[in-house]
């Protein structure tokens, strides 16, 4: 016997796997693009944190949808999964090396103005320098 969608509506209350049940039972009632559409709708309006679990977010990422995630469940999501550690280590690189490239054109940026204002003031620009120096 085959689930009938109306028959399993999720409510603020529903675990996680009855959105999964229902997500199925949609499917193949309505097909994926229709079932993806009202999923989305439903969850916006009903799902919850106590629901929003790992697999769920799996599970409906592979249909297509992306469930958002807190930054406790994304966290989560990385240590359980073996390979999203790669994932996670490389968007760390990514922000170092793109706070890199930001740190050093501020820096020349900074380099440049002095020498800039220096350029104005010789003498007193060497007087300075000589007083830092010595």
């Amino acid at each position: 016997m085959q689930i009938k969608p109306e028959d399993i509506i999720p409510s603020k209350d529903s675990s996680a796997d009855l959105w999964i049940s229902w997500y199925k039972a949609l499917k193949a009632e309505l097909g994926k693009q229709d079932a993806n559409v009202l999923f989305k709708k439903t969850w916006d309006q009903r799902g919850t944190d106590d629901s929003n679990t790992t697999e769920l977010r799996e599970f409906m990422a592979k249909q297509g949808i992306t469930i958002k995630k807190d930054l406790t469940e994304a966290f989560i999501d990385t240590i359980t999964s073996p390979f999203a550690v790669f994932d996670f280590a490389a968007d760390i690189g990514k922000t170092m090396i793109y706070g890199g490239i930001v740190f050093v054109f501020l820096l020349l940026g900074v380099i440049l103005y002095f020498l800039f204002n220096a350029s104005k003031k010789p003498g007193e620009t060497i007087g300075i320098a000589a007083k830092a120096f010595i």
